[in-house]
């Protein structure tokens, strides 16, 4: 009460006795201006910085420090006026501390189209952002926050390689599933050594080898984080590129035209409201014996794609086996109750006798 200026804006700490400091925070959340923050707990002062700036930036502004004072500036005023700050080739993102500031910087494209790296890279500005792409020179203009550029310079970097096959690049929308857990699922099932068998009524057999598709380039947008992160799968002589964004829930393919189709179809099977369960997680627990799930099995002592031929005739119509060589995994996507006697099945073949006599 002692303050003159009730419009100026401070922090205090208040100490509860009685009553639990979150349960609190959730009551005076609600009654908090624009630029009010609250916390249940003692932050380190950068933590402290990085959620004002967060809170900031969701309202529409930028925060500058100059000599120890903090001044808070509109976002599109200061873009306007040509304010943001410009990071030079050399310096390194991460070690800006502020991850929500705005900033402008140049990206130096070797090998990729900078028009076609503006396009994949457009939907993940955010609302303040901008590009700019200059193909004679070569270079990618972007102004958003130090986070959503962190997250750009990975996916450049994933594409400005030198390519061996002319590719496709496409954009998924995810729909249902975890984007990087589906990108994990792509390298165990499209991934050197892999071989498939579908259930009865599509036919059985591995893939067909990829062949180099001809030259296109594309993209989609999506709705517009989470941090990006990428595998390649061998499925051809120059490995499919993945990346998951779980924050846009996308999936960011590079691949020849045969390898794109194969990864497109098997992200359509995989992004299903489908449980996927890992080695270590019990079908007996699953109380609907005819739900349909996705489950590894780890073979030690049997060959995967041998099993996956022993497995194939005994799936349901809309069963799946998935074998890899090269982790010993069978992927196997069928009823629980199917499931439950394919496991047995392989119980009994996958013991120390069968590597004995494979010559293991």
């Amino acid at each position: 009460a002692k303050i003159e200026n009730k419009n100026q804006i401070v922090q205090k700490f208040f100490k509860l006795e009685n009553y639990s400091p979150s349960q609190m925070g959730q009551i005076v959340g609600p009654l908090l201006s624009e630029t009010g923050y609250v916390s249940a707990e003692k932050l380190p002062r950068s933590k402290a910085l990085q959620k004002i700036y967060s809170a900031l930036r969701m309202k529409g502004y930028i925060a500058e420090q100059t000599d120890g004072t903090i001044f808070l500036k509109p976002i599109t005023d200061a873009a306007r006026l040509g304010e943001v700050p410009t990071i030079t080739d050399d310096y390194p993102l991460a070690m800006i501390e502020n991850k929500e500031q705005v900033v402008q910087k140049f990206f130096n494209l070797k090998n990729y189209s900078p028009s076609q790296m503006g396009q994949i890279i457009l939907p993940l500005i955010g609302e303040y952002g901008y590009v700019s792409a200059d193909e004679g020179t070569g270079s990618l203009f972007v102004i958003d926050t130090v986070k959503s550029l962190m997250r750009i310079d990975l996916i450049i970097k994933q594409f400005d390689v030198v390519e061996v096959e002319e590719i496709i690049t496409e954009i998924f929308e995810i729909r249902h599933g975890d984007p990087a857990e589906i990108v994990e699922l792509l390298q165990t099932l499209l991934g050197d050594g892999s071989s498939s068998v579908r259930g009865p009524s599509r036919g059985r057999g591995p893939f067909p080898p990829s062949r180099p598709g001809p030259s296109s380039s594309s993209s989609s947008k999506s709705k517009s984080g989470g941090a990006a992160t990428s595998v390649t799968v061998g499925t051809s002589r120059t490995p499919a590129l993945l990346i998951a964004e779980p924050t846009y829930s996308w999936i960011i393919a590079k691949a020849t035209a045969e390898d794109l189709k194969q990864i497109s179809e098997w992200i359509e099977k995989l992004d299903k409201a489908v449980p996927t369960l890992f080695i270590d997680q019990p079908l007996a627990k699953i109380e609907n014996k005819n739900q349909i799930v996705q489950k590894f099995f780890k073979l030690e002592n049997y060959s995967p794609s041998q099993m996956g031929q022993i497995v194939g005739p005994l799936l349901s119509e809309t069963g799946y086996v998935s074998a890899d060589e090269t982790t010993g995994n069978l992927l196997v996507i069928d009823t629980v109750e199917n499931l439950l006697r394919i496991e047995m099945i392989i119980e009994q073949f996958d013991v120390p006798e069968a590597r004995a006599n494979s010559g293991l």
